[in-house]
């Protein structure tokens, strides 16, 4: 039976709201195995983007406990808890956020870049990273110069090149239409099944949630439902 790579024990996120609160996250436990292609969707405010700005330490929780790769993300210090996110951690947002001023293989290099890695290990994974999701031929080009597909080739490259042991995406085909949202779906789909990184998407289209081994619907913070395909093992919440 596969490790869990991330672990949520007791999970909370309270935020204020005017002179009351509104709980994002309610008492959470959830297990992730390593190399898993998660899945999250339920309505708008159940809570699944708030789960992923958890997992990816943006955010921090009320109460209880998360874990990923046995660190606990509570223990690190800011400056910590940054390194391991820009080591360990590919993002994938809805918008992109790719620098406007940049080439395609700049915007990729960023983390590296911020990480000092050397120059020619940057330039070998940078061209590494454009190959594997076909955008080596469109390096040189800036944002503006790409479609909506292509920029969001060039943001998952950029979540790649840094080899992360979780790739977080956000809606990430929120801002595609349905064709080349599949594609982006089959892309992330591959690199999960040839890299074994982990995958945690969060999708509002059941048609995307879908690619998953495992789909949670979440509302109001909790798991309302729980889907497993063939390749999934069963994790027993603690």
């Amino acid at each position: 039976m596969r490790e869990i790579l991330i672990r949520f024990d007791g999970v909370e996120k309270v935020y204020a709201a005017g002179a009351g609160s509104v709980r994002a996250v309610d008492h959470l436990d959830l297990g992730i195995l390593r190399g898993e292609f998660l899945t999250l969707t339920g309505p708008s405010g159940s809570g699944k983007s708030t789960v992923l700005n958890l997992m990816a330490g943006l955010d921090s929780p009320t109460a209880g406990e998360i874990t990923i790769d046995g660190q606990r993300l509570a223990a690190m210090s800011d400056d910590a808890l940054t390194i391991f996110r820009r080591r360990k951690l590919g993002i994938i947002f809805q918008f992109f956020n790719l620098l406007p001023t940049l080439t395609a293989a700049e915007n990729v290099a960023l983390p590296l870049r911020a990480d000092r890695r050397p120059r020619a290990e940057i330039a070998e994974r940078v061209a590494a990273a454009l190959g594997a999701v076909a955008m080596g031929h469109r390096a040189r080009h800036r944002p503006a110069e790409l479609s909506g597909g292509e920029m969001q080739r060039v943001a998952i490259a950029r979540a790649l090149v840094i080899d992360p042991i979780v790739l977080l995406a956000d809606e990430p085909t929120g801002n595609l239409d349905s064709k080349m949202g599949q594609e982006i779906l089959e892309l992330v789909k591959g690199m999960s099944e040839r890299t074994g990184v982990t995958v945690v998407l969060v999708t509002h289209d059941l048609r995307a949630a879908a690619y998953g081994d495992r789909m949670i619907t979440l509302r109001d913070g909790r798991i309302i439902d729980e889907v497993t395909g063939p390749r999934h093992e069963t994790v027993h919440h603690a």
